[in-house]
């Protein structure tokens, strides 16, 4: 759990962008995806994740049998430059199309890669199951996409946000770009006085000007 407070603190640090229309999601409660073995359950944490690693590793093998297609790309004609001088016709003689390419092919493999992979480990005894996300409150409902960075996207819970003297509170969900880590959604409390914010009772962090916490609140103002 402090971990994943911890990298949710630094996603939301980070510079981030504001999304470019606050629109809303029906979003289920935040759960966690994970492979079990039933099978292995006798079996010590250490042993249990040796055999995962076996068998992620031999699926994976096995997935890349299935080779990944070049995209499918075409140089469009340069322009025709008749009739244009000085400036113009230097430019238009130098400029040269970008390539268009079609990954459809691509983007087709690599999905029939991935179910390549799941089918072999439930070949192998795994099953997919599910446990509850990360974060103080992980519910369901109705959220709005309120910012976005390279680490994460937020979302505001609607109803959820309330000013109290100065600090301004909501449910915010972080849905992660990182396949490294799990996403996050906990009570996120900025207090404008100190300039700070704290998730789930965490450490305070100041909010620097241009980072998601700076979003957040602005568009926390706008829903209180």
């Amino acid at each position: 759990m402090k971990e994943h407070l911890f990298l949710s603190l630094i996603a939301i640090a980070l510079v981030g962008c504001s999304s470019a229309k606050y629109t809303v999601h029906d979003l289920q409660p935040l759960r966690i995806s994970f492979w079990n073995n039933v099978n292995l359950s006798n079996l010590s944490e250490s042993e249990f994740q040796f055999e995962f690693s076996k068998a992620k590793a031999a699926c994976k093998v096995e997935s890349l049998k299935l080779t990944i297609p070049s995209p499918s790309c075409v140089q469009p004609p340069k322009s025709d430059c008749t009739g244009l001088s000085g400036f113009e016709l230097g430019f238009c003689r130098s400029f040269v199309p970008p390539v268009k390419c079609d990954y459809t092919a691509v983007n087709y493999a690599k999905r029939a890669q991935e179910e390549i992979y799941s089918n072999c480990l439930i070949s192998k005894g795994w099953q997919l199951d599910w446990r509850e996300g990360t974060g103080s409150d992980t519910s369901g409902g109705r959220f709005e996409y309120v910012a976005f960075n390279n680490e994460a996207q937020f979302f505001i819970k609607l109803n959820s946000v309330k000013k109290i003297g100065t600090k301004y509170m909501a449910v915010v969900r972080e849905t992660s770009k990182v396949n490294a880590r799990s996403s996050y959604q906990g009570v996120y409390v900025i207090d404008t006085e100190s300039n700070t914010l704290t998730v789930d009772n965490g450490k305070a962090i100041y909010i620097e000007s241009n980072s998601v916490a700076a979003i957040l609140l602005a568009r926390m103002k706008d829903l209180v």
